[in-house]
């Protein structure tokens, strides 16, 4: 039962943390929060101020563990997200 236990809560905190691994230069991360299940909030993200002249080349809208709980606690009502842009370095 305590196994079982600290295993919980190492999923918990990995999932939690995340990779500490800082973004290759050319990826910018914005935060991007919505309401009520997504109805409400967002914002449009011009790729022209983010990446200026050179084109972006990958852009993906992603949730980490910690964004599932904060969701879950507020049950839906706050859902953060990520948006990480890549610009001017092929996709990957």
């Amino acid at each position: 039962m305590r196994a079982g236990t600290v295993t919980l809560w190492i999923a918990i905190w990995t999932s939690a943390v995340g990779c500490a691994a800082r973004p290759s230069p050319g990826v910018h991360t914005l935060a991007v929060n919505t309401y009520a299940f997504g109805i409400f909030g967002g914002r449009a993200v011009d790729l022209r101020d983010v990446c200026g002249a050179t084109p972006a080349t990958r852009m993906e809208i992603r949730r980490r563990g910690l964004d599932y709980v904060i969701s879950a606690v507020s049950l839906g009502f706050y859902m953060p997200h990520e948006v990480r842009i890549r610009c001017g370095v092929t996709a990957q």
